[in-house]
């Protein structure tokens, strides 16, 4: 039984845009500025942005066609760790640290209809930069933060019908600053900024309760309020890295006092990023990518509906031991039905099974086909599709049907890797795999049993101990035995050319080729293929199949000798060129890449055209034979 763990290769060839995930669309412009702690609304259909440094100019943003306006500056004293939040048609802004280093205590509220600021009395307490601050109401409720003397605890109330600032009890869990809040019914929320605690504090009691502290410390994000949920979207840990993927948009639902999980950002998390909603549509943009700088100017957006009909998640398939494949998936337990659609990957059809269970067997598939799934969630009023799962039918051979050992994991240690792996000249450059890339595809690089093979690899950088090893699964009985490495040895250089031979008692077959680099322990270590038994410190595997070829004449498989198939890659039609006798004696077989006759045709013109149009595109082998001669040449078939 194979289970489908890891399908790097696809991502390429059939995932496109649906890699990402469900709901998460990139726009195709961005922002005219890139900094932090930059607030902005959505109003009557279009945004107000305050950019978070430099002066803090005023910005229209139009969804009509994503164009950004400047149409004015704040007027107040420039500043930047400013905070912000809508209530009620206007926004309230205010607090920071000036320019001139002294934190500040004022607060502003814009007004959208004339697009006015006026200036509000401001907080009798300390100055701070980024404290809690939530419109809610008719109350604005603000505390804690940082201050020109350290961080603060503290808790007020700013009533916005008679303008008066009323001091409330401390927040209790320590002093903290950069929190997330949000609000609901006649509740507001607090938690993180470097501090374990969550609170609800209700504004008619003035109790403070605790709530589900899941985020813990987490700090620097945006937040906001929909659909009776406070959000929390990116931002980071207590510790200033950046929060995991699986956590970057999350919300708390006070109806049942718990944290909900929502499709995570395509990009990973950002600090003191910004956000707004104009007619349920999230917009997510601005902050600081440590990782990756650039991707802080992309703007990504979600339709908000779409969180009442989640998609199916953790789409999986598993090919069993009668052939069939079985497919599975986490189902919306709010969905009305879910469809499951599955094609051979680039039909254009579907086949559909409406109101299907999260498991599923198809029966009948081709042998060694890549096929596609994608679950369609159905509900009340919306559907929402998953993104398609490529996945691989049995018959292709050792390399795809048995289940081979995990390789070693390097954990967090990604800084060596394998940049290109090349089999006879060609190449898969695969950059950072972050420690494992499964590459292994069917239309397999065939090996001839018996001859040679050139392998070439190169890594990023040397470190430690550098070594490399390599092996074939030469016997097809799923375990790479010591008796199979083919390149074991340390490396002086990035570059590594070796010159293998295949045994000629090695099986013919579709195979696994498992390449390892890594730094090992010093001296000569008997570095393992399995995860179980791996001596390399930090470094990076990549997994290939290959096809093991007993036919004779196999010194070049694409032009062997004289005999030449043309156009190759071809899109319907294929002759050959060859100077072996003209006669109708010769029998064409076409192969697929596991050695499968497709289909043959006796007394065989070698001038006749070859028609493969029924043919799915992919790599296939045209053979040759009569008493005397058998000759094969590997073509492609692309449309």
């Amino acid at each position: 039984m194979t289970t489908f763990r890891f399908l790097t290769f696809f991502y390429c060839l059939f995932l496109s845009s649906s890699i990402f995930a469900q709901g998460w669309q990139m726009l195709d412009s961005e922002p005219p500025f890139l900094t932090h702690h930059t607030y902005g609304f959505g109003y009557e259909g279009k945004a107000y942005v305050i950019q978070g440094n430099s002066g803090n100019p005023l910005w229209l943003f139009d969804p009509a066609d994503n164009s950004w306006e400047r149409i004015g500056d704040f007027p107040g004293p420039p500043r930047g760790f400013a905070v912000g939040d809508y209530w009620d048609g206007k926004y309230y802004y205010g607090f920071g640290n000036g320019n001139q280093g002294s934190a500040l205590n004022d607060l502003w509220v814009f007004d959208p209809e004339d697009q006015s600021f006026t200036e509000l009395p401001s907080c009798p307490c300390p100055g701070r930069a980024h404290p809690a601050f939530i419109a809610h109401n008719d109350k604005l409720m603000m505390g804690t933060g940082s201050s020109d003397n350290g961080d603060l605890s503290d808790w007020w109330e700013y009533d916005m019908i008679t303008q008066v600032w009323t001091q409330k009890q401390d927040i209790p869990g320590g002093r903290r600053h950069h929190p997330f809040f949000f609000a609901a019914g006649n509740s507001v929320f607090l938690g993180g900024g470097h501090r374990n605690t969550w609170f609800e504090y209700n504004l008619d009691t003035e109790e403070l309760t605790n709530i589900d502290n899941t985020p813990q410390g987490r700090v620097a994000g945006t937040q906001f309020n929909w659909g009776g949920k406070g959000f929390l979207l990116a931002g980071d840990d207590a510790g200033h890295d950046h929060i995991p993927d699986d956590e970057t948009f999350m919300a708390y639902n006070p109806g049942t006092m718990e944290w909900e999980f929502f499709p995570p950002l395509p990009q990973g998390s950002r600090w003191a990023n910004s956000s707004f909603i104009i007619d349920d549509i999230l917009y997510h943009f601005d902050g600081e990518d440590y990782d990756n700088p650039a991707d802080a100017r992309t703007i990504w957006t979600f339709n908000l509906n779409e969180l009442n009909c989640l998609p199916a998640g953790n789409l999986n398939a598993t090919n069993q031991p009668d052939g069939s494949v079985e497919l599975f998936w986490n189902s919306n337990d709010k969905k009305v039905a879910d469809t499951l659609k599955y094609r051979v990957q680039g039909d254009a059809d579907w086949i559909s099974i409406i109101d299907a269970s999260p498991v599923v067997v198809l029966n009948d598939l081709e042998d060694c086909q890549v096929y596609e799934y994608q679950i369609v969630t159905n509900c009340d009023s919306i559907s929402t599709p998953s993104p398609v799962f490529p996945f691989v039918s049995s018959g292709c051979g050792a390399c795809f049907d048995l289940d081979y050992c995990e390789p070693q994991e390097f954990e967090d240690l990604f800084t060596l890797f394998i940049d290109k792996v090349g089999i006879n000249g060609n190449d898969n450059f695969s950059g950072d795999d972050e420690g494992y890339g499964n590459f292994a595809a069917p239309g397999s690089e065939p090996l001839p049993i018996g001859g040679d093979f050139d392998l070439t690899v190169s890594v990023n950088q040397l470190a430690g101990n550098p070594r490399m090893k390599a092996w074939i699964d030469f016997n097809l009985d799923g375990i790479f035995s010591d008796d199979e490495a083919i390149v074991d040895q340390s490396l002086t250089e990035a570059d590594l050319s070796a010159s293998v031979s295949i045994p000629a008692t090695a099986t013919p077959g579709n195979s696994r080729m498992r390449v390892s680099f890594g730094t090992a322990p010093s001296g000569d270590p008997d570095v393992k293929p399995c995860n179980d038994s791996g001596l390399f410190v930090l470094g990076e595997t990549e997994d290939y199949c290959v096809e093991l070829s007993a036919s004779t004449n196999t010194d070049d498989l694409n032009t062997q000798g004289d005999f030449v198939a043309f156009p190759n890659p071809f899109k319907e039609l294929v002759q050959l060129e060859t100077q072996l006798p003209v006669h109708d004696n010769y029998t064409l077989r076409v192969l697929n890449t596991i050695g499968e006759t497709l289909y043959s045709v006796d007394n065989f013109s070698l001038s006749e055209n070859i028609n493969l149009s029924h043919l799915s595109d992919g790599v296939y082998f045209l053979q040759i034979e009569d008493e005397v001669n058998l000759h094969k040449v590997r073509v492609v078939k692309q449309q």
